[in-house]
């Protein structure tokens, strides 16, 4: 019974990160939004690759690839799509926050802090429906291939595949999310 308890603190205690030393939020929130913009290009650049895919598929002599064209095609244009708004609009909005820290510091952060919730809210609920659709997916897969349904299986193997590059990352933008909240958490004039 002590070994359970040792083992459940000592996990505890790996989880537990400490709070990050100040550092200059200005400087924090340039690293965040470069980060973004990253993030962005890579979104643009796997939705445009996944494009290609979908077009090779969809000229192909396979029942299976014509129909994963289906998904892979749809899921690559809304990562292109988001991508691009990302990477559009994150110049602006970073000269528009700059000058809001100019003039009100203490006021930016409450609002990026409040702004920086509703992102996180948004990629959960984001990654739950990307992980229902890998689900889906792979139901899908399963019963095609179980039936000798190569349309079936192709759909559901098209939607597992690119849902699970999707969900990949969105893991990376929510881990850049949560690192800039909690640099604004710990930022010296947040408190």
């Amino acid at each position: 019974m002590v070994h359970i308890l040792l083992l459940a603190l000592a996990a505890q205690a790996a989880r537990y990160e400490p709070a990050p030393p100040p550092r200059d939020f200005l400087l924090e929130m340039q690293e965040y939004f470069d980060a973004e913009v990253t993030g962005a290009k890579i979104f643009v650049t796997v939705g445009g690759l996944a494009l290609a895919t979908a077009a090779a598929f969809a000229a192909s002599d396979s029942d299976e690839l014509r129909s994963a064209a289906i998904p892979v095609g749809v899921l690559a244009l809304g990562q292109i799509a988001v991508g691009a708004v990302v990477w559009w609009r994150t110049a602006a909005q970073v000269e528009e926050l700059t000058a809001s820290y100019a003039q009100n510091p203490a006021q930016l952060r409450a609002a990026e802090a409040a702004r920086m919730r509703s992102v996180a809210r948004l990629l959960r609920a984001v990654k739950i429906a990307e992980v229902a659709l890998m689900g889906i997916g792979l139901g899908l897969a399963v019963a095609g291939g179980a039936t000798d349904e190569p349309v079936l299986a192709g759909v559901g193997l098209g939607l597992l595949g690119q849902s699970t590059i999707t969900l990949s990352l969105d893991m990376f933008a929510a881990s850049r999310a949560l690192r800039y909240r909690q640099a604004i958490a710990h930022s010296p004039a947040a408190r």
